[in-house]
């Protein structure tokens, strides 16, 4: 079960090399006299054409199969672009409607001549992936359904296929922020577990000893918070507000001894 959800989240692993090669491959006449376009403009050019189809296949992580109805290795003259048969088709028009729509409302915000509205694309979203789901949602969804042994090795296997590429968000910040958010919903084994894995990727990082701070200060657990809260302080002093909240928490340790 795990597996093939994790199969789902990355089916682009080196896919943008693959669509690469494949939009390299795809002779000019395919791309001339196009038919059924219903959201690109009926006299696109060819090469402009081309250039949009390969941006697709890059920015959403597919290749050209995925949407068309032909299968990969179908001989160019016997694919059929014009079909509508394959509901992601259907899906992807309405969602360059969308991206125009949003495009049309960025740029119609008045912030001054020296403003250049952001262009919305489907990167913007995707990422590089077909489903554009954050890590939260992964990995939370992965331990309510498959139990967090196979959470923690699905996102140590995103870690390893998409760390760097900006395609999920692998920072200390956010592995401490899940943690909690599975500790907050009552999970509080699992949510210290994530912690400690947090702990053991980035344990040079002071937002990993602040999030499991909040949590042992949430278990009652004072003397760990402290003890967290100053080796986060020692690593960064953004966590400078810290220095009002420990002597509090060792007044209520004191308090409690």
């Amino acid at each position: 079960m795990r597996k093939k959800k994790l199969l789902m989240c990355i089916p682009s692993i080196s896919i943008g090399i693959l669509t690469v090669t494949a939009h390299a491959q795809i002779p000019m006449e395919v791309f001339q006299n196009p038919k059924n376009l219903k959201v690109l403009a009926p006299d696109i050019s060819p090469e402009e054409l081309r250039a949009r189809m390969f941006s697709f296949g890059q920015q959403v992580g597919i290749r050209c199969s995925k949407c068309h109805d032909f299968k990969p290795d179908t001989p160019f003259a016997e694919r059929d672009y014009a079909s509508d048969k394959k509901e992601l088709k259907r899906v992807a028009r309405e969602m360059m409607l969308i991206v125009q729509d949003m495009n049309s409302a960025v740029s119609a915000i008045d912030r001054g001549p020296d403003h250049k509205a952001i262009t919305v694309q489907c990167v913007t979203c995707h990422r590089g992936v077909n489903q554009p789901r954050q890590i939260e949602e992964i990995i939370e969804s992965s331990v309510r359904e498959d139990g967090l042994t196979s959470a923690i090795e699905q996102y140590r296997e995103l870690r390893e296929v998409w760390y760097g590429t900006g395609t999920y968000n692998f920072s200390a910040w956010r592995l401490g922020g899940i943690a909690q958010s599975i500790f907050d919903n009552g999970d509080t084994e699992s949510g210290m577990q994530v912690h400690a894995l947090n702990l053991e990727l980035n344990g040079n990082d002071g937002s990993v000893y602040f999030h499991r701070a909040e949590s042992y200060e949430k278990q009652g657990r004072i003397e760990d918070a402290i003890t967290d809260f100053e080796r986060a302080l020692e690593l960064d002093d953004s966590f400078g507000f810290l220095k009002g909240r420990i002597p509090r928490l060792k007044e209520q340790l004191g308090e409690k001894k």
